[in-house]
């Protein structure tokens, strides 16, 4: 009975922890070496699949790692470019390395761009894709009623992927004209350059002008009526991107997802999103020398908090190099205390812990707080016990 009720106190004090995540948040890097540990407390990480990045072996449970995908275009020099017939390219695209612009209506470029693009990306340990280039057909195709035909080839596409992958999470590229068909399909719109962007054709960072601004805040009010998250991707060369957190903030007070970034999204600027610590700390007493992951004592809490997504650490009191004193707040998530001798020496145990809770930080005590606990030292946690409850626990527990 003792044991149920302290699993139910660990379950109703951590995991409101899970949601202090930022799940609200996104992240693109497309360098080659992707900085994982920087990246985790993202909600959603958009990666270029050709980078050294291991999706299978991503930090967490609650970071959701994205491949990029251009579906509008091939890009030049990319590893499949030799395998594109001819038949299904309509053109170039001068501004980005002559890409090719595809033809979304020809069957055999939505079969390969399923099968050997997204299968692919998923069964490597993708759980989501963020489609690009959905408008580049309009560089070649003029007629409205030839663009219609466009757009409900990439919408077969997309509908594709999601009947294949119901749980993928899908970001789209702009592809305004895409959307009032495919809303219910996909889990959040990016718009690129809405105070600041990148000029490919002028190879320069540019404000984007008032006109601009007033047609993009425009599409912003349509998609929010489907209640779609939007992620705004804002550019500033390196040597502004100290800007970036006031820009950040001015993107997010419109009750938008920001990231600002270099023009090769491969820079982390400093953002107003909060970086949440994934590090929890275990402190456990123990003399009987076994390793960590063999110590019946705690063998099963770190193997729930990393399915949860944490990092735990552990610190075993009983070890003499062991100490809570080099122990900083702001390393870790929480602390969870599993000690099972109730002593009068391990005051300074709890007199710890009370000072990490005034930091607000969570704590977890598991089957003992370390020391015979009296009434007044529950008060200080915040727990109140009355006589009844006194009374009653006394025939139960003893």
């Amino acid at each position: 009975m003792y044991n149920l009720w302290v699993k139910f106190l660990f379950l109703l004090l951590f995991l409101p922890a899970v949601s202090y995540a930022e799940i609200n948040s996104a992240a693109f890097f497309y360098g080659n070496k992707v900085p994982v540990s920087k990246l985790c407390a993202y909600g959603s990480v958009v990666i270029d699949p050709d980078s050294d990045f291991k999706p299978k072996e991503y930090c967490n449970t609650l970071s959701k790692p994205l491949a990029y995908v251009s579906l509008g275009e091939v890009r030049k020099g990319v590893g499949y470019e030799k395998e594109i017939k001819k038949d299904w390219v309509m053109g170039s695209n001068p501004a980005w390395h002559n890409n090719k612009v595809m033809d979304q209506t020809k069957i055999g470029w939505q079969n390969y761009f399923i099968k050997q693009l997204i299968v692919p990306l998923w069964d490597a340990g993708y759980r989501g894709f963020f489609l690009d280039t959905l408008d580049s057909y309009t560089l070649s195709v003029k007629d409205p009623s030839q663009q219609k035909k466009q757009i409900a080839g990439m919408v077969k596409i997309i509908k594709e992927i999601k009947h294949r992958y119901p749980e993928a999470e899908i970001i789209v590229n702009r592809g305004f004209q895409l959307l009032p068909y495919i809303h219910e399909d996909v889990n959040a719109v990016v718009i690129e350059s809405l105070y600041n962007g990148w000029h490919q054709d002028k190879k320069a960072y540019k404000k984007t002008s008032k006109k601009v601004q007033d047609y993009l805040f425009g599409e912003i009010a349509k998609i929010k009526q489907w209640k779609l998250p939007i992620i705004i991707i804002d550019f500033l060369p390196p040597k502004k991107r100290k800007q970036a957190p006031i820009l950040a903030k001015k993107i997010k007070s419109h009750g938008l997802i920001p990231w600002v970034t270099n023009n090769s999204l491969s820079a982390i600027y400093i953002s107003n999103l909060k970086q949440v610590s994934r590090n929890i700390l275990i402190v456990f007493s123990n003399k009987n020398n076994l390793p960590i992951q063999l110590n019946p004592d705690i063998l099963y809490i770190g193997t729930i908090l990393e399915y949860m997504g944490y990092v735990p650490k552990y610190i075993n009191l009983a070890d003499s190099k062991s100490s809570l004193t080099n122990e900083s707040s702001n390393n870790y998530a929480g602390v969870i205390f599993h000690i099972f001798e109730q002593s009068p020496k391990n005051k300074y145990i709890f007199n710890w812990a009370l000072g990490k809770i005034s930091e607000n930080m969570p704590v977890v005590f598991m089957d003992s707080f370390a020391i015979p606990i009296t009434s007044k030292q529950l008060s200080s946690l915040g727990v109140y016990v009355s006589m009844e409850w006194q009374h009653f626990s006394e025939q139960i527990f003893n």
